[in-house]
């Protein structure tokens, strides 16, 4: 069945280290001399203050003149006329579209990456976000474009260093992404003024990043962010002084700069431990004028080793050695020192005063970071239906769009109005171009409702006589029960399976809240609430269809009795009475709950840092806001309560009879400015759990970090904002516990969250800020909404009581994929996740060729997983390959079995 070959694995990974050693040309250094490593480099946002096309062309030169285009153009004249230059590529997904649009340039690209004067680092489409991305988004937008570079590069395009040199912040889910595609060292720019300076002062800017026992990464924070060193910029619209080396010029001004560079690198050397210095060249859309900036350099670099410059290293004057380079020649030039270990990630991040949290930035646009999570569950499904038709290549619209959304001012919500709503309309034409791909590849007509989120879709709002087919499909590798929600018209329904027996469903009266929702745009007042169980990657196919005989109508919300009434959710009880869930039973412990909805008005003055898209910074203490009224609605599956607190703020929190968890469905908007005051809306819950000064939060979806409150694990801190000081990332999950009784709120996007109090949980819901806070997008955080009034927004959160939840319960925050279609399907039939079901999720399933396969395996249990790939497969396979987390090299070739460490992601090539 299966084919062993180590040795021609082992034979294909010496071959690629060995070529890509070829394409990298260091330029000497040596242990006697202090070595300067200048690195010309160009910071590239896809998107930011103008979109990703806008940036590429230069066009509305209005708000910024940067184009791309030209910065390519213009690096590679000047490359090519000195063998001595060197220059770095970060962002693929410019690099993809200079190289589609530059046939005639292609041939000297390739000759100047083999000579090892370019070199690609990082080599992802964008350089994602560390704080709201998940982990599947960043493996998938980091494949990507490492695929892109070694299929078009083959070993000379192959990546080893990471550069994060503009993140806000730092997580070890990415780092340990980066090791697992091989890399072996990462640059950062950003990190918190007070541990750089704690830093600085111990030597240790350079350190061993540890994510475990086993694992790490070398990382190197650069002395200056990413600009060149002050007085030192020498592209388009710069003023610095350029070098004049004419002695009998009234400008000659060489040994002036000359000496001011001198004593920057001298005072900076005393931060490192080396005798080595990355010194960053360069600044955001540098280069479009190449040969100012090589010119000067090419002085620079003369004049400095000319003249016998020194640096003091521990007693013993060096000679300065100046050198174009780049960060891997940096690195493998200073490897091997005695770097301390750390094993704290870095948030929050604060820059560049005490006020200065970048912490908003967690929360802001929330519409779009949800939108990011839904399309990628789109994504997810579709590849894996598609897999066992066409190659999934036939998705990369929507793929790219979602490798673009992980940018760090894409997702972040920290670019610019228009540019937000470009990234919308390229993820919206993603979706729909795929779900067309997979209607042709399907060889029917699939309809589609986009807008279930704000109960919107004409197709059940106005059923055909003969009833509506329903297709759900379940992308997870196991069985899951779920609700599926429907807005109707009319509430007489029936729904039946696939052999035409009635599924009990519930039909109920639309909340006000969700009825006058401004994007819903319907008049239809009930909802149809349809339980379903769908198998690991398997289909449903039900029909609603109008009821043969009137039934009544759709159960209304009635005022909440005097009292506490006890509802039972799975092994859990609830009590619910005025004011909503009142306690929790679970595990024999009684909780006491209380939950409060507030804002803090937001930090808006001259003269001192506001809140804006990156920063959150209140203004005086939390205001609350008042619960106005209540009314529950009893169904046979769930109860209901539905809460208004004011004019902008609703929940819906309901009770499942089958579920041991309680959800809340929360609405918030449009925020009034009226008053000009910037406000943002937070929901706290307060527990009798004594959890103190502990909390624990997620990393891109994956790891739990712990987090103490006001407390830093490299330095003292000082936080002048307390709230802010202590906000977090969430991207999936918080947690509160005392050891052996837990409450965890799991949330279908990134957001901000706290615990500003023993036994209480805080997460920003919704931002709107009327001030910049002057970061550079220069625009205040202000979404009007679609009728101008504000941006509304609707979201859910699920909190289990008692024990943590599984990885498993995260999985299905996402909802499964449906579409509406007579065509029957019976699911992913290559895959048979039967004898290790509920213990791994599928991460990638992908067709990349008529035999080849990308299969991504993670373990989501607590133990190890063994993988009988006879059994797993169910054709028969010619050979498996065990790769590296890109997906790129081969590590092992697999006979039949391979065991999966818990936690534990394991990439295959599949060959039938």
């Amino acid at each position: 069945m299966g084919v062993s070959r180590p040795l021609f694995c082992l034979v294909l990974t010496l071959v690629i280290a060995r070529a890509k050693s070829r394409c990298v040309s260091c330029p000497p250094s040596s242990e006697t001399t202090y070595n300067v490593h200048l690195i010309p480099h160009s910071h590239m946002d896809l998107g930011w203050l103008k979109t990703v096309e806008q940036y590429y062309y230069g066009t509305n030169a209005k708000v910024t003149p940067d184009a791309v285009q030209y910065i390519y153009d213009s690096v590679l004249k000047e490359l090519s006329a000195d063998e001595e230059r060197r220059f770095i590529f970060v962002e693929t997904g410019f690099f993809s579209m200079w190289w589609e649009k530059r046939p005639e340039s292609r041939e000297l690209f390739r000759e100047l990456l083999e000579r090892g004067q370019i070199e690609f680092i990082s080599g992802g489409i964008v350089m994602n976000d560390e704080a709201c991305t998940q982990y599947d988004n960043i493996i998938d937008q980091m494949s990507f474009g490492l695929n892109t570079l070694q299929r078009l590069f083959g070993t000379c395009g192959a990546v080893e260093t990471g550069w994060q040199i503009d993140p806000f912040g730092h997580s070890k889910q990415y780092a340990s992404i980066l090791r697992e595609m091989g890399f072996k060292q990462l640059f950062f720019g950003r990190i918190d003024y007070q541990e750089k300076k704690f830093r600085q002062e111990t030597a240790n800017m350079e350190f061993i990043w540890k994510f475990d026992d086993l694992k790490n990464i070398t990382v190197s924070v650069t002395p200056d962010n990413y600009r060149a060193p002050p007085g030192f910029c020498f592209d388009i619209g710069c003023d610095d002084p350029v070098l004049v080396t004419d002695v009998d010029s009234e400008e000659y001004n060489v040994k002036e700069r000359a000496d001011i560079f001198v004593n920057w690198v001298r005072n900076n050397s005393k931060f490192y431990r080396t005798n080595n210095l990355l010194v960053t060249m360069g600044e955001d859309f540098n280069y479009m004028d190449a040969h100012k900036w090589f010119s000067n350099m090419d002085s620079l670099i003369e004049y400095i080793n000319r003249n016998n410059y020194t640096v003091e290293r521990d007693g013993e004057y060096l000679e300065m050695n100046l050198i174009y380079s780049t960060p891997t020649c940096y690195s493998r030039a200073s490897a091997h020192q005695n770097y301390s270990v750390n094993r704290a990630d870095f948030f929050p991040y604060a820059y560049p005063d005490e006020h200065s949290f970048w912490t908003g930035y967690f929360t802001s646009r929330p519409s779009f970071k949800y939108l990011v999570r839904w399309a990628t569950g789109i994504y997810r499904a579709a590849s894996q239906i598609l897999s066992e038709i066409v190659q999934t290549g036939y998705l990369d619209s929507l793929r790219h769009s979602l490798a673009i959304a992980q940018h760090h001012d894409a997702i972040t919500g920290t670019a610019k109005q228009f540019v937000n709503d470009n990234y919308v309309k390229l993820l919206s034409d993603g979706v729909q171009r795929a779900v067309k791909t997979l209607g042709a590849a399907l060889g029917k007509q699939i309809e589609f409702c986009p807008q279930l989120n704000v109960s919107r879709c004409p197709l059940t709002e106005d059923l055909p006589p003969e009833g509506l087919p329903v297709v759900v499909y379940n992308p997870l590798a196991f069985n899951i029960s779920t609700f599926l929600r429907f807005p109707l018209r009319d509430a007489n329904v029936e729904v039946h399976d696939e052999l035409g027996s009635i599924i009990k469903a519930s039909v109920t009266t639309i909340s006000d809240a969700v009825f006058n929702l401004a994007e819903r745009q319907s008049s239809t007042r009930f909802e149809l609430c349809i339980p379903v169980t769908i198998g690991a990657l398997k289909f449903r196919h039900l029909r609603i269809s109008p009821a043969r005989s009137r039934r009544s109508p759709g159960r209304s919300a009635q005022k909440v009795r005097d009292g506490t009434s006890v509802v039972k959710a799975g092994d859990v009880e609830v009590g619910i009475g005025h004011g909503g869930i009142q306690w929790i039973r679970a595990k024999g412990k009684l909780t006491k709950i209380g939950q409060t909805f507030g804002y803090y008005q937001s930090t808006c003055s001259n003269g001192s840092r506001a809140s804006g898209a990156y920063v959150f910074r209140p203004d005086g203490p939390k205001i609350a806001v008042v619960l106005r009224g209540e009314k529950q609605v009893n169904s046979d599956d769930f109860v209901e309560i539905r809460q208004t607190f004011s004019d902008n703020v609703y929940q819906n929190t309901r009770v499942y009879s089958s579920k041991a968890y309680v959800e809340a469905d929360w609405i918030v908007g449009p925020i009034n400015v009226s008053d000009n005051i910037g406000k943002e809306f937070v929901m706290t819950i307060r527990t009798d759990v004594v959890s103190n000064v502990t909390f624990f939060t997620d990393s891109n979806g994956r790891d739990v970090i712990e987090r103490v409150r006001d407390f830093r694990e490299n330095w003292n801190s000082k936080l002048s904002e307390p709230v802010s000081g202590n906000y977090y990332p969430i991207t999936s999950r918080i947690n509160i516990n005392d050891g052996d009784h837990h409450v965890t709120f799991l949330t279908d996007r990134a957001r901000g969250g706290t615990s500003l109090q023993s036994g209480s949980i805080e997460l920003m819901l919704h931002r709107r800020c009327l001030c910049d806070d002057r970061f550079g997008v220069n625009e205040a955080l202000n979404e009007s909404g679609v009728d101008g009034r504000g941006l509304q927004v609707r979201g859910t959160f699920r909190v289990f009581f008692g024990d943590a939840p599984s990885r498993a319960e995260d999985l299905q925050m996402t909802p499964p994929f449906v579409f509406f279609t007579e065509e029957r399907f019976s699911g992913v039939g290559l895959l048979n996740v039967g004898p290790v079901e509920g213990k791994i999720h599928i991460v990638t399933f992908s067709c990349l060729d008529d035999r080849d396969y990308l299969l991504r395996i993670e373990n989501i249990s607590g133990e190890s997983v063994r993988l009988d790939f006879p059994e797993f497969i169910t054709q028969r396979y010619l050979r498996i390959r065990e790769m590296d987390l890109a997906g790129l090299s081969a590590i092992a070739a697999i006979e039949d079995t391979v065991e999966i460490m818990s936690h534990e992601i394991k990439t295959f090539l599949v060959t039938l």
